[in-house]
């Protein structure tokens, strides 16, 4: 069970898990929170949408991944906690088209600064920096008002500020952030998911196949677990329903597993959505990823304990 040690009530708790947002829907309460939540999340759904056709009409392929894909097609209008940025993938070829799109919209390559009240451009070094040793430019953001209520307003001032920087009497500015990758790690190239991919939840894009989308998001969340120290348990609330849809193709999971040496990442995580859907990975799959026999250079154990807030038991007698 879930350590709730540090004095948190168990709403606090799930909230530092990024998860609170299941409670709260089936709860009802608080429901200004979950308006909240809803708000912001259907501002950012618009503004994606406007921002991928801006994308698509010049000719480019936008593909939605992670995150935001999976809250449009999962969970429609209502937000999952806070939603910090927008993750687009587009060929490596295209990505210094996009540049001219982004500042049509109004985006620039900002942070927002706390003292000024305003976002502030990135220095240009900074920013070749960052698109000189990532997959991805220097994040583009812009600021745009939202109304709320009281208690809408009360809730947002309790928040961490991203994505709702600033509060100006009943209107909030949250920052939508988008992030324009080129490939979605350092090692991984770009044209294989844009071959596997298929129509998004979002209107004129693309995404993941869902055995992308699976593989992906459990390996990538492992990792930041064990190297990273991540506590937010919202990847399960993706992977959960993904696995749930049943269209995922095993034999391409399989393949990441064998190629980037995957075991211990996959075995762990979707062993434990399956725990708690059983049948929802084949059996054929887990025992397939099971990492006993491997070279388990990534192996960190099933790092629930760390998600979970809890002491792991000794494994032997």
């Amino acid at each position: 069970m879930p350590s709730l040690a540090a004095g948190l009530d168990a709403l606090d708790w799930l909230a530092n898990r990024k998860i609170d947002s299941l409670y709260l829907l089936a709860t009802g309460k608080p429901a200004a929170r979950q308006s909240l939540y809803d708000k912001v999340w259907n501002l950012q759904r618009r503004e994606a949408e406007r921002v991928l056709a801006a994308i698509a009409s010049a000719g480019l392929r936008p593909l939605v991944f992670k995150g935001a894909e999976m809250l449009s097609r999962f969970y429609a209008s209502h937000g999952l906690n806070l939603l910090a940025d927008i993750d687009v993938m587009l060929a490596r070829a295209e990505i210094s088209r996009v540049k001219p799109v982004m500042f049509g919209l109004g985006y620039r390559q900002a942070i927002f600064d706390t003292e000024l009240g305003a976002p502030v451009d990135r220095d240009i070094e900074d920013i070749a920096a960052i698109e000189g040793a990532h997959y991805e430019l220097a994040p583009f953001s812009t600021l745009l008002p939202l109304s709320l209520n009281d208690d809408e307003l009360e809730e947002a001032r309790t928040l961490a500020p991203h994505p709702i920087w600033k509060i100006d009497g009943n209107e909030a500015f949250v920052a939508v952030d988008i992030d324009l990758h080129h490939a979605v790690a350092t090692d991984l190239e770009s044209a294989p998911f844009f071959e596997r991919a298929v129509r998004s939840s979002f209107s004129g894009a693309l995404t993941f196949c869902d055995a992308d989308h699976a593989w992906f998001m459990a390996t990538r969340l492992y990792n930041e677990v064990a190297i990273h120290g991540k506590t937010s348990l919202r990847d399960f609330a993706y992977l959960a329903p993904l696995l749930a849809a049943g269209n995922v193709d095993w034999e391409i999971v399989l393949a990441a597993a064998h190629e980037y040496e995957l075991y211990p990442s996959l075995y762990y995580y979707l062993g434990f959505l399956n725990h708690l859907q059983p049948g929802a990975v084949p059996d054929n799959v887990l025992s397939a990823l099971n990492p006993l026999g491997t070279e388990r250079m990534r192996d960190w154990g099933w790092q629930l304990e760390k998600l979970l807030d809890v002491l792991p038991a000794m494994p032997v007698g």
